[in-house]
């Protein structure tokens, strides 16, 4: 596992992310336990209290990921297929604090020194086993390069840890080369979620599949570093991470920079229409400088992008951030009689984002694209 410096601009500090600290045996036994226990509706529960408690200070959207996309394989001329028609399949909503042990082991590995991490690899491998699936399209572009992919924004690893089992799993059912060397490369702009990223990696025996850098996303002398360490990459794909940027047109420049031609750019983001309230997405959201698709989409054939593809998912994720937000009122509720709180800046997040899809005419979808031959 490779951690890469880069010089960036800006605060590299997390507000609000808990500084990491040693873990009485009780504390360890409890968190373990809450693991062991987590497919009862009880211990998902608590495990989700527990989360909070540790972590309600992050406002990282992309904490909540939305979509279990089936389990298929897709060679290049599927995947544009299923872009070019525009067609959706049905798609699960995708409940992460309930489904998935890697909220669970993020939580213990938030908490734990690096001795202590060592010690309890062997459960954290085992814990990771009994949850797999893919949350997004990303899993596309690992089966169709299954060389070296470009996570855009990889915050504290998730989608990488997931794509990673997934095709360790196909290849261990034989659907998939055993000898296939897939690697997966991160940029993430904050250091303490690279931090963190790096011993989920690590701790679950990932590692070596993986590098990422640390580097702003839309600083062009900083991701330039990083291509003249990398020999380009065969996909890229970004999930709810660009509406957080003001300079798209660079940020997109940035990336297509770093793919090999014809290699495909998967960005999942927001985008206005004509209703689109833009000043309460600014201020309550963060998304800063949103355009509307059709924008998108010309900023990206300028840039050197051809096929450029869009689909909506704004009724999938209007109906996400409903449930999101009830889920997460609710369990303020219950915190409040056992004389605990939940963070009020955290609940107002969540349902800023359902206000902004239910009554802001907020919109989004997945944007696909091909670098051009030069």
């Amino acid at each position: 596992m490779e951690i890469i410096e880069q010089d960036t601009t800006g605060n590299m500090g997390t507000k609000g992310l808990k500084e990491l600290s040693k873990l009485s045996n009780d504390n360890l036994n409890e968190i373990a336990s809450l693991l062991s226990n987590e497919r009862s509706e009880e211990g998902r529960k608590e495990c989700r209290i527990a989360e909070l408690e540790a972590i309600d200070q992050i406002l990282d959207e992309r904490l909540s990921k939305i979509f279990l996309r089936e389990s298929k394989m897709l060679s290049d001329e599927v995947l544009c297929k299923e872009y070019n028609e525009l067609q959706k399949k049905d798609i699960s909503l995708y409940q992460d604090d309930y489904n998935s042990n890697y909220w669970q082991l993020r939580l213990l590995l938030l908490k734990l020194s690096n001795e202590q991490v060592e010690k309890k690899q062997n459960l954290l491998k085992e814990k990771i086993k009994t949850s797999v699936y893919m949350r997004y399209g990303g899993k596309e572009l690992a089966i169709s390069t299954l060389e070296e992919i470009l996570n855009v924004g990889s915050g504290f690893g998730s989608d990488i840890v997931e794509q990673i089992v997934y095709l360790q799993k196909q290849q261990k059912e034989n659907l998939l080369p055993v000898n296939i060397n897939f690697r997966f490369v991160g940029v993430e702009y904050n250091q303490k979620y690279a931090d963190i990223s790096m011993k989920i990696f690590t701790a679950l025996g990932l590692d070596r599949y993986v590098c990422i850098y640390v580097a702003d996303l839309s600083n062009e002398d900083s991701m330039n570093n990083i291509k003249k360490q990398e020999l380009g990459f065969d996909g890229a794909y970004s999930t709810l991470v660009i509406l957080h940027i003001p300079d798209k047109k660079q940020t997109y420049q940035n990336v297509c920079n770093l793919l090999n031609a014809n290699s495909y750019f998967r960005n999942e983001d927001y985008h206005t229409n004509k209703d689109t309230d833009t000043e309460f997405a600014s201020l309550n959201i963060g998304c800063n400088n949103l355009m509307s698709k059709e924008q998108m989409n010309e900023m990206a054939e300028e840039i050197g992008f051809i096929n450029v593809k869009y689909v909506n998912y704004q009724k999938e994720w209007s109906k996400f951030v409903q449930k999101r937000a009830s889920t997460l009122q609710d369990l303020a509720n219950e915190k409040f009689k056992l004389g605990k709180g939940v963070s009020s800046q955290k609940l107002q997040f969540v349902i800023a984002v359902d206000d902004y899809f239910t009554n802001k005419s907020g919109d989004g979808g997945v944007f696909l694209m091909q670098k051009k031959v030069f």
